[in-house]
C-alpha cells in the first residue's frame, strides 16, 4: 500500500491477472466509488490494480472495507472446468483450483505473495445436486439459494450455496475449492475423504488405516494441529500433481490409490506436515520456497519414521532400528532424485541454487524442481548433525 501524509494509507495496490475489474467502491461510511487504474501487463505477474482512498477512508476502528466487483476470464489459470465426460461418473461436470504458485490473482485481486496473509469467509454457489469442498471450514448449506452480484445470498430455485470460514491466516496460494458430485466418509471425528461417490470406497479404503495415525505422529513431533478440520478430497485424474496442501482440505491425485496396499500414502504424510511449515509458517518469497518444502520433507520422513519405529514396537522389533531405517530409505531414495534432478537440469542451471534468483519478474512455476525439496532436507538434516543428530535436535 501507498502511505500518505500523517501515516495514512492513500492506496492499495493488488495483483490481477486476466481479471476483469468493473468497479471499486469503499464500504466504510459514507460508502462511494474509488477511482482505480490498472497497470502495464506483465505476461507472467499480470497486471497491478491500484486503488485510490480518500482521507477519510478508515473507520471508528482504524479499519478500510473496500468491495472490488471484477469477472474471471477464460485465461484464469487458477481454475480447471472439467465436462462430465472427464470424470469418474460421467455424469455431472466438476471445477477445481489449483492457486500456487501465482494464479490467485487469476481467480481475485489479492497480495498474491507467501509473505502476505488474511482471514477470509466464502460463499460458494452450485446447481443442486451438485456440493463444493473448500480450504476452510464447513459452515453449513442453504438450499434454493445462489450468491447475486452484489455478494449478498438470494432466494433461487435449484441452486445451493455452501458457506466457509478460514480463521487462520493464509497466503492466497492455499485459497482452494472444488465442486461436482461429491460424497464423503468418516476416517477419524477431524479427517473426512472427500470423492466422486464412484471412488469414495476405495480412497477410504486406502487411507483410512494411515491418515490418523499420520496427524498424530506429526502432533507429536510439531506440536498441536490448529486447523481443526484435516480432510482429504481425491480430484479427477486431471489434478496435476501428487498432492496440494490446503488448509483443512488436502487435494490428492487419484494416481496414488493403489488397492489398498498404502505403498504411496507417503504423499499424504507431506501433505499433513504442511499443515505446520509452509501453511502455518510460510516462507516470505518464491525465492525461498525451500523453507516450506524442505521443512517439510524432513517433517515428512520424521512421521514415517516414528510410524516405522511403532510398528516395530508393536510386534516386538527395534524400534530405534527400524526408524533408522525407515529415515535412511527415504533420504536415500531422496539423493537421487535430487541427483538425477540436477543432471537434467545440469549442475550450474541457476535454479539448482537453494535460493534462485526470481527478482526479473521470472515465473515461480518455472524454477520448480525436486531442488527445493531435496536439498532443503539435506540442509536440514546438516544443521540437525551439527547440533547432535536425531536425539538432541
Amino acid at each position: 500500500p501507498g502511505v500518505g501524509e500523517a501515516g495514512c494509507v492513500r492506496t492499495i495496490v493488488l495483483d490481477t491477472r486476466a481479471l476483469a475489474v468493473q468497479r471499486v467502491c469503499l464500504e466504510t461510511a459514507p460508502a462511494r466509488e474509488l477511482a482505480f487504474s490498472l497497470g502495464v501487463e506483465d505476461a507472467h505477474l499480470g497486471t497491478q490494480l491500484s486503488i485510490s482512498l480518500p482521507p477519510d477512508a478508515e473507520n471508528e476502528n482504524g479499519e478500510i472495507v473496500i468491495k472490488v466487483q471484477y469477472a474471471c476470464s477464460p485465461e484464469c489459470s487458477a481454475v480447471q472446468f472439467l465436462k462430465k465426460e472427464q470424470t469418474l461418473g460421467k455424469s455431472h461436470p466438476y471445477v477445481f483450483t489449483q492457486c500456487q504458485a501465482i494464479h490467485a490473482r487469476s481467480l481475485f485481486p489479492c497480495m498474491d505473495s507467501p509473505g502476505v496473509k488474511f482471514t477470509y469467509e466464502a460463499n460458494v454457489s452450485v446447481p443442486a445436486p451438485l456440493s463444493v469442498a473448500m480450504a476452510a471450514l464447513p459452515q453449513g448449506v442453504t438450499e434454493n439459494a445462489a450468491v447475486a452480484e452484489d455478494g449478498s445470498v438470494t432466494e433461487e430455485d435449484g441452486w445451493r450455496t455452501f458457506h466457509f470460514k478460514q480463521p487462520t491466516p493464509v497466503p492466497a496460494y492455499l485459497v482452494a475449492f472444488a465442486a461436482g458430485n461429491l460424497a464423503k466418509k468418516a476416517i477419524s471425528d477431524r479427517i473426512d475423504v472427500y470423492c466422486e461417490p464412484e471412488g469414495l470406497e476405495e480412497a477410504h479404503a486406502e487411507f483410512a488405516p494411515v491418515a490418523e495415525r499420520y496427524l498424530v505422529a506429526a502432533e507429536d513431533i510439531a506440536g498441536p494441529y490448529t486447523w481443526g478440520r484435516c480432510d482429504l478430497l481425491v480430484l479427477p485424474f486431471s489434478f496435476p500433481y501428487g498432492g496440494m496442501e490446503n488448509p483443512c482440505l488436502i487435494f490428492v491425485t487419484p494416481s496414488i490409490l493403489s488397492g489398498g496396499d498404502g505403498s504411496q500414502t507417503h504423499v499424504i504424510a507431506h501433505e499433513i506436515a504442511h499443515s505446520w511449515t509452509g501453511n502455518l509458517v510460510s516462507c516470505a518469497s518464491w525465492e525461498h520456497f525451500w523453507l516450506n518444502e524442505g521443512f517439510t520433507v524432513f517433517l515428512e520422513r520424521k512421521i514415517l519414521a516414528r510410524i516405522a519405529a511403532d510398528d516395530a514396537a508393536s510386534s516386538g522389533g527395534d524400534a530405534k532400528v527400524a526408524h533408522a531405517r525407515e529415515f535412511g530409505f527415504q533420504a536415500l531414495g531422496g539423493a537421487q532424485e535430487l541427483k538425477e534432478t540436477v543432471g537434467r537440469m545440469g549442475p550450474d542451471h541457476r535454479f539448482t541454487c537453494l535460493v534462485p534468483d526470481l527478482s526479473s519478474g521470472e515465473d515461480p512455476d518455472d524454477a520448480f524442481s525436486k531442488i527445493p525439496y531435496e536439498k532443503g532436507f539435506y540442509t536440514l538434516v546438516y544443521l540437525e548433525l551439527c547440533v547432535g543428530g536425531d536425539e538432541e535436535f
